[in-house]
């Protein structure tokens, strides 16, 4: 009884037999294959199989890659989404991408052994995952500077969350005169707060 092997695994039971005996063939699975089949001298997708012998026969074992699930939660709710997840063979290499919604920012992944802040994270899939997406409300820095230096005072500046109003004001100087903001989305860039 001889046989050939498709995809990664190997077979016990191939060998000598004498006519009239039975062969016990037992297909077994690399670590990320699955058994899928016998074609040949027997069928069948049971991994042990019996053979009476009665001349030559070949066999042949099929296993192939498993798949797995890769998923992803997204920490708060609505803040984002992830690129990449779905099934994949057992030693693809992906990549998974987290996409923060609009004001928001990624900060990190949760579940994963290696490149917790890398965006987009690689990944060799060896089993199913479940990683867990973590975002923030992006905070923006507000600084406000006069020009010139000796013009006048200014004040209002700090760290914004997403959509809040910053308020800024302008005190010119004696012998200044406020003239306009610049470098930002101000609703009138020429009022003085």
């Amino acid at each position: 009884v001889s046989g050939n092997i498709v995809g990664n695994g190997s077979v016990l039971g191939f060998g000598k037999y004498e006519s009239g005996t039975s062969a016990i063939l037992s297909a077994l699975p690399d670590i990320g294959f699955e058994f899928v089949g016998w074609t040949g001298a027997i069928s069948g997708d049971a991994a042990d199989q019996v053979l009476s012998v009665d001349g030559d026969a070949i066999v042949t074992a099929t296993f192939t890659r498993k798949k797995y699930q890769i998923s992803a939660i997204i920490n708060p709710a609505e803040s984002g989404t992830v690129a990449g997840v779905g099934e994949y063979d057992f030693e693809s290499s992906i990549a998974l991408e987290a996409i923060p919604a609009e004001g928001y920012r990624f900060i990190r992944w949760d579940g994963v052994t290696e490149g917790e802040y890398d965006n987009p994270l690689s990944v060799n899939v060896s089993s199913a995952l479940e990683v867990k997406a973590m975002f923030e409300e992006a905070q923006y820095s507000v600084t406000t500077i006069q020009s010139p230096s000796e013009g006048g005072f200014v004040s209002g500046g700090g760290i914004f969350t997403h959509g809040q109003e910053a308020s800024v004001q302008a005190i010119p100087a004696e012998g200044f005169l406020f003239l306009r903001w610049e470098g930002g989305n101000f609703a009138d860039p020429f009022a003085s707060s």
